[in-house]
């Protein structure tokens, strides 16, 4: 090798390596002396560079081989398929994105397999979408998401996406003539805050044929339902007809309200048809007066049937001095009225039955119901560094010191509104309150933050951590709320044999109290998912790990006594860490 080939001569051969590349055409058979001399230097150069490579090499791994990477630096492939949740068949052109840095994608194949490489070791959200697909484990969303451990073991992992559903139908008369211009209703059924709520999820109008069309749906629980309707005759070059005669509601199949309507239960690619039967029915004159707000001011007036839908009836009103007319088929309706004086909204509420011709009915405005929120707050820590925790929760939060609390009124009520707190007052002085509160039954979802817990919550003689609400018209209340810091911590496994999506619920054992939700996900039916909680009210418990996050109605404390049995006691201590192991409860559904 000559004097070249040792550390202190790589600089001397430097300038060969530049000589040998640009003079690299040069060394071939037949060049001349000069010529043969520049290559075999160059050569030997070339040598000497491949000798200190393995030289570093071997005294980087004294075997003499190459060192493999530690799994931190290694890059990996995750394989899978994306399914049909129904059928099990593959999806093709499915796009797949893993949650990685960077984020990856992939589509999959006609076979419904994916690849991804160049991932890192990790722990990864992994989602499926594809247009007229859902996700199978998520109500509500459009995409699957499934949790993968990126490593040296990894397996293929399997997406389940629930295909769209189809909900049409046909309106007619007894005469099974086309009832065309109508508007139809669909409604959801859905598990909020652990009660079952119905809410509005689309609407149509039937087209010359009677025909109506809902499609996309995800799975779930729904409502089909058409009318009341009112139509005015318009005549060309003449004032329209007054109405005499107009379109009752009607739920599918053929129900008066939706306390006695049939649920249509979607799963995947299904097709339902949801035909109903109407005939004109006489129409009712109800008229009286808006009464309390400020001419010209805005005042306006709705009308809802007895399930909480809202009516497409002609309102006529007069905005000057309040009175107003509507026509419609018998039934039991809500009236509600609005206006605005000042900043203060007023509002009118009145439940009516038509059954016949109604006048005279009076609606006064009064200054919607709005209740204060005092927050007291109790650092009873003895854990100095828990303390400081919540304390400077409280900084980073807000430097106008707002309370780390919020409260959420859910109605009970068909056609009810919740209501939410929120801030206000000057700076450096917030406040909390709950505004515009309609007269009705409600359920309050208390939730503390930053390490606090509520430990008590009351607003007038109600208890609202075990009784409900009932707010009257013009009847209001302060909410009082206690406020502390010496809260435990719950750390608890979930043992599963599935995959997939779960709820478990901390319910305090004695008493009625609002439930703790704490989601979690078990990617391997083999291992034990983790949930972890803090900032817990010391006291009795009981732990449910439920095997889907929804379909359990928690907040009726009769469902959940049918499931205490497999429950796991659980008693948090102040400032203490708790360990326990649970099991999955099969609850044998995805939704109600």
């Amino acid at each position: 090798m000559g004097r070249g080939c040792v550390p202190g001569g790589y600089r001397a051969f430097r300038p060969m390596l530049f000589r040998y590349s640009s003079a690299a055409h040069s060394c071939s058979p037949g060049s001349g002396p000069l010529r043969v001399s520049s290559c075999l230097r160059a050569l030997t150069a070339w040598a000497c560079l491949a000798f200190l490579a393995s030289s570093f090499a071997l005294a980087q791994d004294g075997t003499g081989g190459a060192a493999p990477p530690a799994e931190s630096d290694q890059k990996f492939t995750v394989t899978g398929t994306v399914v049909n949740a129904a059928t099990d068949e593959p999806i093709p052109r499915a796009l797949v994105n893993m949650q990685s840095s960077p984020q990856r994608s992939a589509f999959t194949d006609s076979n419904g397999s994916f690849s991804i490489d160049g991932v890192p070791a990790g722990r990864f959200p992994v989602h499926a979408q594809k247009p007229g697909y859902f996700g199978s484990q998520e109500s509500g969303s459009v995409r699957s998401v499934v949790m993968v451990d990126v490593g040296a073991n990894s397996g293929s992992i399997t997406i389940k996406l629930a295909a769209e559903n189809i909900i049409f139908g046909r309106l007619t008369d007894a005469n099974g003539q086309p009832i065309e211009s109508v508007g139809v209703r669909l409604t959801s059924r859905i598990l909020r805050n652990g009660i079952w709520h119905t809410e509005s999820r689309s609407s149509a109008m039937t087209d010359e044929d009677g025909e109506y069309r809902f499609p996309n749906l995800q799975p779930g629980t729904y409502y089909v339902s058409a009318g009341p309707d009112v139509q005015r005759r318009e005549e060309l070059f003449a004032a329209p007809e007054i109405p005499r005669t107009g379109w009752p509601g009607v739920y599918f199949p053929q129900a008066p309200d939706l306390a006695s309507a049939a649920p249509i239960q979607l799963k995947s690619s299904q097709k339902v048809e949801a035909d109903m039967v109407m005939n004109r029915v006489p129409l009712r004159t109800v008229s009286g007066m808006v009464t309390g707000f400020i001419p010209d001011s805005g005042v306006s007036l709705q009308v809802q049937n007895s399930s909480g839908d809202f009516v497409n009836a002609e309102v006529r009103l007069q905005h000057d001095t309040g009175a107003f007319e509507i026509r419609l088929p018998a039934g039991n309706y809500r009236l509600k009225a609005f206006s605005q004086v000042g900043a203060q909204q007023m509002r009118a509420d009145a439940r009516i039955t038509v059954d016949k011709d109604l006048a005279q009915l009076q609606l006064p405005l009064q200054p919607a119901v709005s209740m204060p929120i005092h927050v007291r707050m109790e650092d009873r820590s003895s854990d100095t560094a828990q303390s400081a925790r919540s304390r400077a929760y409280l900084s980073a939060r807000d430097a106008n010191n707002a309370p780390p609390v919020s409260v959420h009124l859910v109605s009970t009520e068909m056609g009810g509104s919740d209501v939410y707190s929120v801030n206000g007052g000057a700076q450096g002085n917030r406040t909390l309150s709950l505004r515009a509160v309609e007269p009705g039954r409600y359920k309050a979802d208390i939730a503390a933050y930053g390490g606090w817990y509520v430990e008590s919550a009351q607003c007038g003689n109600t208890n609202l951590l075990t009784e409900d609400l009932v707010v009257g018209a013009g009847n209001s209340c302060t909410v009082e709320l206690s406020l502390r810091n010496d809260g435990g911590t719950l750390s608890a496994k979930v043992n599963s044999a599935t995959t997939g999506s779960g709820m478990a619920l901390l319910v305090p054992a004695r008493g009625r109290g609002t439930p703790r939700t704490l989601p979690f996900y078990t990617s391997d039916g083999s291992k034990a998912a983790h949930i972890g909680a803090s900032g817990i009210a010391p006291g009795e418990y009981l732990l449910y790990a439920f095997d889907t996050p929804e379909g359990v109605e928690y907040g009726d404390p009769e469902v959940l006594r049918s499931y205490a049995s497999q429950a796991t006691p659980v008693t948090i201590s102040p400032g203490q860490t708790t360990e326990v192991t649970t099991q999955i409860i099969e609850t044998g559904t995805d939704s109600e």
